[in-house]
C-alpha cells in the first residue's frame, strides 16, 4: 500500500480531539508554537495481556463493522437471557468500552480481554495460554462460536438473527462430466476466501485465479 506523500506545506500533525468523556486532557506548546491537544491514551485501543496482538486486531476489525456491532446490541434482550451467550456478551462489553462516553480505563479493558480469552477457550483451550496465535484462525473460530451460540438461542425458540450471517456468502461449484456433458452443482456457505496474492497481481486477478476452471 502506498501512503500519500506529505506536502511541503504540511508542518504539523493534528491529534484527535479529546471527547467529553476524556479526563485530564490539556493543551501544550509544540516546538513551533502550535497548540497540540493531549488525549487521555487510556481511552484508546485495547491493552495487551501477554501476546494478544492477534486477538486485539481481530476484535477491532470485527467491531469496527457498524452493522455487525449493531446486530449484536439490537438483540441484546434476546441473547442476554441465555447463559450460553458468552462470546456475544464479551463482544458487547468490548464494543461499549470503546465508545466516546465510556468510562472504561486500561485496567477494566484488560479484565474484558481476559473474559474474551476465557470465552474462546471453550472452543479451543489454546486461547487460555500466553502465546501468539494465528489471527485468521482466531477469526474463523470466533465466527463459528458465535454461530453455535446463535443456534442455541434458536433452539430455545427465540427469533434471533446471527450477526455472522452478514459476513457469509454462498459459492456454487459446478462439475461437468467430460464424457456426457452432464452437470451437477453444489452450494456451500463461506465466511472467508483464501486468495493467492502477489505484488504483480490485483485483487480481481487473485479472485479470477481462485475461480478459474479446473480439470
Amino acid at each position: 500500500m502506498t501512503l500519500p506523500r506529505t506536502s511541503s506545506a504540511t508542518r504539523s500533525m493534528t491529534l484527535p480531539r479529546a471527547s467529553s468523556a476524556t479526563r485530564g486532557s490539556e493543551a501544550t506548546q509544540g516546538g513551533r508554537g502550535e497548540q497540540v491537544a493531549l488525549v487521555n491514551m487510556e481511552l484508546l485501543g485495547l491493552p495487551n495481556i501477554g501476546n494478544t496482538c492477534f486477538l486485539n486486531a481481530t476484535l477491532q476489525c470485527l467491531l469496527v463493522l457498524p452493522s455487525f456491532s449493531k446486530e449484536i446490541l439490537h438483540q441484546e434482550q434476546l441473547w442476554s437471557s441465555s447463559p450460553f451467550s458468552n462470546l456475544l456478551r464479551c463482544l458487547s462489553d468490548v464494543h461499549r468500552s470503546g465508545l466516546p462516553d465510556s468510562v472504561a480505563n486500561q485496567a477494566s479493558k484488560a479484565d474484558l480481554m481476559w473474559k474474551v480469552k476465557y470465552s474462546l477457550s471453550g472452543y479451543d483451550l489454546k486461547y487460555l495460554g500466553d502465546t501468539q496465535q494465528d489471527a485468521h484462525e482466531l477469526l474463523v473460530n470466533m465466527l463459528c462460536q458465535l454461530k453455535e451460540e446463535g443456534m442455541i438461542l434458536k433452539t430455545l425458540g427465540m427469533n434471533y438473527t446471527c450477526p455472522v450471517s452478514q459476513l457469509e456468502f454462498q459459492l456454487v461449484s459446478v462439475r461437468t462430466c467430460t464424457s456426457c456433458g452432464r452437470e451437477s452443482s453444489t452450494r456451500e456457505d463461506y465466511n472467508h476466501l483464501s486468495l493467492d496474492f502477489s505484488p504483480e497481481r490485483t485483487l480481481l486477478n487473485s479472485l479470477a485465479l481462485t475461480f478459474k476452471v479446473s480439470t
